[in-house]
């Protein structure tokens, strides 16, 4: 009886060592795993690059139209939903009728906005219609081109660019949480989805022929 006894006392005590160190090598493998990803997300962190300060000497700046009168709209943040509201806004703006003639927003000369307004502010900036086109017709409603262009204007700036920003970063096995990775799906998302391949330099001829007002966008460093 007491051979029996001792034998089952050794086969719990052998149970429970076995048990045990399969828990610790699950915990030990957690563990590593979860090291690992954090190594892998500071791996993937952007080094700072230090940008030349903008002068009179850099290309893509060019001085600001001397008028005795000049007009200016600020669109505020607010993320989707701003952008949206800046977009109806200026909508609004050009079928108002200026004093001399021809809709308010060709008197417009500086466009600037922070956050959310910012997506509509710099989709009006790069897409708008030429100097050329006329905003408003005879009869003081909006000509056929602006009315397709802020028809497509509002319906490009109310896309949900936050679910797609989620969605590129799982698909593309970047770590939602880094804040590099992100920005850079941010770019992809905004040159598929909003303005496609543009940079400073068009936007500076753009406002160099009079196609576009100056675009300031402001923001916290």
């Amino acid at each position: 009886m007491r051979e029996k006894r001792k034998d089952s006392w050794a086969m719990r005590m052998r149970t429970r060592r076995i048990r045990g160190v399969d828990a610790w090598n699950l915990f030990r493998g957690m563990a590593l795993w979860l090291a690992c990803a954090l190594l892998a997300t500071g791996c993937a962190t952007a080094v700072a690059l230090r940008a030349p300060v903008a002068g009179p000497q850099t290309t893509c700046i060019i001085p600001a139209p001397e008028r005795d009168l000049v007009v200016g709209v600020a669109l505020s943040g607010g993320g989707s939903r701003a952008a949206l509201f800046g977009a109806s806004g200026l909508e609004a703006l050009a079928q108002v009728r200026a004093p001399g003639g021809g809709s308010l927003m060709d008197q417009v000369s500086y466009l600037s906005s922070v956050s959310g307004g910012s997506v509509a502010a710099s989709y009006f900036a790069m897409k708008k219609p030429s100097k050329e086109t006329a905003v408003l017709g005879p009869d003081g409603a909006l000509t056929d081109d602006y009315k397709t262009f802020f028809a497509g204007y509002k319906d490009t700036v109310s896309q949900d660019f936050e679910s797609a920003l989620l969605w590129r970063q799982i698909g593309s096995f970047r770590w939602i949480l880094n804040p590099a990775l992100a920005a850079q799906s941010l770019t992809e998302l905004f040159t598929e989805r909003l303005l496609g391949p543009v940079s400073f330099g068009d936007l500076s001829a753009r406002e160099a022929r009079g196609d576009s007002p100056r675009l300031i966008i402001n923001t916290t460093l």
